[in-house]
């Protein structure tokens, strides 16, 4: 017993042209996205922060502004590190605070 359309391949693709355009808008949309983000995140860090406390202002995911760190990674120099209590009986951690490197 085999189900109508169920390996035929053109079901799961639809129709060509349009499938492919809606992925070129949604690319371009997000390209737009993440420059705006990007731009975003590196006025932020005039000041220094975490990417913790980034995340907080923009409300931006923790992946996210990782990923954005990365791309401005050239941008940025290490400030300290800010030490976060958990309470009795766990270790404390410490989160690196980056700012955009100063113009000389």
């Amino acid at each position: 017993m085999t189900q109508p359309g169920l390996f035929d391949a053109s079901s799961r693709r639809g129709k060509p042209p349009q499938s492919r355009h809606a992925s070129w808008t949604g690319a371009v949309s997000e390209r737009d996205v993440r420059a705006t983000h990007l731009e975003t995140v590196r006025r932020l860090w005039a000041e220094p922060h975490t990417m913790h406390e980034i995340a907080a202002l923009t409300g931006y995911p923790l992946a996210s502004v990782c990923s954005h760190k990365a791309a401005l990674v050239d941008e940025l120099e290490f400030v300290d590190f800010q030490t976060v209590e958990w309470g009795p009986g766990r270790k404390p951690t410490h989160r690196t605070r980056w700012r955009r490197k100063q113009q000389e």
